[in-house]
């Protein structure tokens, strides 16, 4: 029987939490899901009946739930490891969520994955460091929150969520990030009919110039001219 995408991805996942939490761990005598070929056969029937997506979705989200959610419970008992596996399962039941659209729940796992990063040395297999991972993702995450307000006419609450985006984008020292973040708070001071608090497009010019940026350039330009007819 030819396996789901949707299924093997998760099956993907957990193997790689697994392998993570390594030998000794509660995840790692548990017998890999691969090897249970009657529970797989039994998920597989399930998930090749549900033809419609609206019934695929619960199912879907079911099975993503209870396998990061076991694997989470799992982490949170490793302390020889300074918290790493347990950050590292916040990041990934973030994911979780944002797969199925739950940006607001999701983006509490992301947090607790930040504050457990901070002051931290941990880094993935390409070198880079938890931390600035979670600053430029977290960046990403409260700057489409602050998106949606700005489209709900909630301009002083989009401003709060993008000063903590920007705040995100200096620590994780990423002066193209922290140029695209001042660039937007700036914006919604615009939108919050307060066009001469531009103090935040004067740090995106710079750092445009000096990155020689000048698609970036002509943004704050347009945006400071548009701000200053008001």
């Amino acid at each position: 029987m030819k396996t789901s995408p949707k299924l093997s991805r998760n099956l993907k996942r957990w193997n790689a939490l697994r392998d993570a939490a390594g030998p000794g761990s509660a995840i790692w005598h548990q017998k890999p899901l691969e090897e249970q070929q009657e529970k797989l056969d039994q998920l597989q029937h399930f998930l090749t009946r549900l033809s419609q997506p609206k019934e695929q979705l619960p199912l879907a989200q079911w099975l993503s739930s209870h396998f990061f959610e076991c694997c989470f419970q799992t982490t949170t008992k490793i302390k020889m490891d300074g918290g790493r596996k347990e950050a590292e399962a916040h990041a990934n039941l973030y994911l979780v969520e944002e797969e199925h659209g739950q940006l607001e729940k999701g983006a509490k796992y992301y947090e607790a994955f930040y504050h457990l990063t901070v002051d931290r040395i941990w880094k993935d297999e390409t070198s880079h460091s938890h931390n600035s991972l979670a600053c430029e993702n977290l960046w990403r995450i409260y700057t489409l929150q602050a998106d949606k307000m700005l489209v709900n006419k909630q301009c002083q609450k989009a401003i709060k969520t993008l000063v903590k985006a920007f705040d995100l984008a200096r620590e994780g020292d990423n002066e193209k990030l922290e140029g695209e973040a001042a660039y937007r708070l700036g914006l919604a001071h615009i939108s919050s009919v307060n066009p001469h608090n531009i103090f935040k497009y004067i740090l995106y010019m710079k750092i445009s110039k000096m990155l020689e940026d000048n698609v970036s350039l002509g943004k704050v330009y347009k945006a400071i001219a548009k701000g200053l007819e008001r």
